[in-house]
């Protein structure tokens, strides 16, 4: 095989493994419902103790670009969250969003017993968000979106 040949295989091997590996990613098991106020509840399937921040922002893109991004703020910051656990997030300041981003940052105790940082995160489209209903994070694939597991919520 010549030099140039080696390279081509090369450089495809290498972007195929790129492309498996953002296209299997795990995802949250985390939920979205969009209030008839406009505000939204925050479901988590997750464990995390001594919450030390929620991050929510709605975007608007406009052309791929982040046109604004108005913040949510948590009207009850949470010590800790246990699966099914529901956070009440405040509406956008606009109604211009088509995506909301809701980052919740704290302790993940492991099966030791030893405390490490932990995020988890949920990514959803407007589209996907119907008033009063419940929407799950979904992962992106190759053939499409596929739901993550869910779990019963509380709230």
């Amino acid at each position: 095989m010549s030099a140039f040949t080696t390279r081509i295989v090369a450089a495809a091997l290498a972007c195929a493994g790129v492309i498996l590996l953002t296209g299997c990613q795990e995802v949250d098991r985390t939920a979205l419902r969009l209030n008839e106020d406009g505000s939204f509840d925050f479901a988590t399937c997750h464990v995390l103790s001594s919450i030390t921040d929620v991050n929510a922002v709605a975007y608007e893109r406009a052309d791929g670009e982040l046109a604004s991004s108005p913040v949510l703020t948590s009207s009850d910051l949470p010590s800790e969250v246990a699966p099914g656990d529901v956070i009440h997030l405040s509406a956008p300041s606009s109604d211009e969003w088509d995506q909301v981003s809701v980052v919740l940052e704290g302790v993940h105790t492991t099966r030791q017993g030893e405390g490490i940082s932990w995020t988890i995160d949920g990514l959803f489209n407007r589209d996907d968000l119907d008033v009063g209903e419940w929407s799950w994070a979904k992962t992106g694939v190759f053939i499409g979106n596929v739901p993550v597991e869910s779990c019963e919520l509380i709230g």
